[in-house]
C-alpha cells in the first residue's frame, strides 16, 4: 500500500515577525500553506495513493477562520472524489474544545475525535486492509504519555499504522507537554508505520519499523529552512518499506551565512550579498519555488562600527533586492541581514580570573539549566504560550540566544573594537 503522510498544515498561519516585510509579501506567506496543501492534494490523486494521513495541527489555532475551514472541506471532498480515504487527527494547535460541535466531513475522512486511544479499520481499493491507531488533543497540553494507551500489534488487518501528534521525551520533564514519547516504545509495538505530527522538520526517527515526522508543508519563519512537504510511504509486506520526500511549500526560507573579511567597505558586502542572492535565484528557477533570503554577516565585528549600526537598522534591506515580483509565479527576497561578531576570546588571557569566570557562565547556557531558568518567565507569557509555545524546544533558537549572550557578555566587559582589531593583527 502507498500512503501519504503529511503533517503541521497550520493554516491560517499569521506569520508573525514579518512587519517590516511588504504587504504583497506578507500576503503571498498566509496563502502559501494553503497553496502548499493545494499541491499535496493533487499529488495524492495524481500518484492514486492509497491513504492519506495528516498528523495534527491541521489549524495554526482551535478559532479557525471561515476561510481556512471552508478550504479543508473543498480539498477533502477532492480526495473523496478520488476514492482516496483520510485519516486526521487534532494537535495542540487546533485541539478540540469542550462541547465543540462535530464536524461533518465528507464520507472519506475518519477523524478521532477524542483524548484517547482509538482505531480505524479500511479497506483499500486493493484489497489490502489498514488499521490506524491515534488520538486528537482536547487541551492544548498532553502531559501523559499517550503511548501506554496503544495495544501492540492485533495483526488483524495487513498493516497496522500509529498516528501520533508529540515530541520524543527530554531530559527534563517539565517541558513534556506534548504527549511525550519514547522511540523504543513505539518499535516495540511492532507497527508497520508510525505518522508523526508536531516537529517541523522532517525526520526519520527508525527506519525498521519507519517513525517519521513529515514536517510542516510550509516554513512560518526564517528557522524553518528549506522544502518542506510530506513523506510518500510505500508498505510492503514481502520487501522492505520505502520513504520519499516530496516538497509542496511554494515558499522556502533559507540561511546563509558569509564571512567578513578584513577591510571590508560598504561595496563589499553589497557585492557580497548579490552575489549570494544570484545563487538562490538560479535555485528558485530550477525549482519553481520562491527563495526567502536571510544572510548571516559573521565576523562582523570587521566592519567599520557606523556601517555595523546602519545594517542593524535594516538600511541594506532597502538597497538590496531580489529578481521578480512576490506576486510572479516564483521569486527570491532578501528579508533580513543579522550582524554575528566573534569577538576574541584570546583577550581573557589578560585576567584568569575574568577568563574563568566566562568560561563557566559559557558552560552553563549551553548545558545546564541557566538558559532554562532565564527563558522560563518568557515562555510562560500568555502570548508566547499563545503563538509560539514550539519554540521553547527549538534547538537552533536556543543556540542563537546562546550565541548572543556570549556577544553581550564581552561587550560588557567593555572590550572596544581597536582593542579586538589589536588582538586580529
Amino acid at each position: 500500500m502507498r500512503l501519504l503522510h503529511l503533517a503541521d498544515l497550520h493554516l491560517d498561519s499569521p506569520f508573525l515577525g514579518m512587519d517590516k516585510q511588504s504587504a504583497d509579501l506578507k500576503q503571498a506567506l498566509v496563502q502559501a500553506p494553503f497553496t502548499a496543501l493545494k499541491k499535496a492534494v493533487q499529488y495524492a490523486i495524481r500518484e492514486t495513493v492509497d491513504l492519506v494521513v495528516l498528523a495534527g495541527d491541521l489549524y495554526d489555532t482551535n478559532q479557525q477562520s471561515i476561510y481556512a475551514q471552508h478550504f479543508l472541506m473543498q480539498e477533502l471532498k477532492r480526495l473523496a472524489d478520488a476514492e482516496i480515504p483520510v485519516v486526521l487527527c487534532h494537535g495542540n494547535h487546533d485541539y478540540l474544545k469542550p462541547n465543540q460541535v462535530s464536524i461533518n466531513y465528507p464520507n472519506n475522512v475518519y477523524a478521532f475525535t477524542e483524548e484517547a486511544v482509538d482505531y480505524v479499520d479500511i479497506e483499500l481499493k486493493n484489497g489490502q486492509s489498514v488499521r490506524i491507531y491515534g488520538f486528537s488533543y482536547c487541551n492544548r497540553w498532553i502531559d501523559r504519555e499517550m503511548l501506554a494507551d496503544f495495544p501492540k500489534n492485533p495483526h488483524q488487518t495487513d498493516f497496522v499504522i500509529g498516528l501520533y501528534h508529540g515530541a520524543q521525551k527530554t531530559q527534563q520533564g517539565k517541558l513534556d507537554h506534548y504527549a511525550p514519547f519514547t522511540r523504543q516504545t513505539m518499535i516495540d509495538k511492532g507497527y508497520d508505520y508510525w505518522a508523526l505530527g508536531h516537529i517541523h522538520q522532517e525526520a526519520c526517527l527508525n527506519q525498521s519499523p519507519m517513525i517519521c515526522y513529515a514536517g510542516t508543508i510550509q516554513g512560518r519563519n526564517r528557522l524553518e529552512v528549506g522544502p518542506k512537504g510530506g513523506y510518500l510511504v510505500s508498505l510492503f509486506k514481502d520487501r522492505p518499506n520505502q520513504l520519499d520526500f516530496v516538497a509542496f511549500a511554494p515558499i522556502e526560507w533559507q540561511i546563509e551565512e558569509i564571512e567578513v573579511q578584513r577591510h571590508w567597505q560598504l561595496q563589499d558586502v553589497v557585492e557580497s550579498l548579490q552575489q549570494t542572492l544570484t545563487v538562490y535565484q538560479m535555485r528558485q528557477e530550477e525549482t519553481g519555488r520562491s527563495q526567502l533570503l536571510s544572510i548571516i554577516l559573521t565576523q562582523a565585528q570587521r566592519l567599520d562600527l557606523a556601517l555595523q549600526e546602519q545594517i542593524e537598522s535594516g538600511e541594506l534591506e532597502s538597497v538590496i533586492q531580489g529578481e521578480g515580483s512576490v506576486t510572479d509565479q516564483a521569486f527570491t527576497q532578501l528579508v533580513a541581514v543579522r550582524l554575528e561578531r566573534s569577538m576574541l576570546f584570546k583577550a581573557f588571557e589578560y585576567d584568569s580570573t575574568l577568563k574563568e569566570s566566562f568560561q563557566s557562565a559559557c558552560h552553563q547556557l549551553e548545558s545546564g539549566e541557566m538558559y532554562d531558568r532565564l527563558m522560563a518567565d518568557f515562555f510562560k507569557h500568555p502570548i508566547v504560550k499563545e503563538r509560539l509555545a514550539e519554540l521553547e524546544l527549538e534547538e537552533s533558537l536556543r543556540a542563537e540566544n546562546v550565541a548572543a549572550a556570549k556577544e553581550l557578555m564581552i561587550q560588557a566587559i567593555g572590550f572596544d573594537s581597536e582593542e579586538v582589531k589589536r588582538d586580529e593583527n
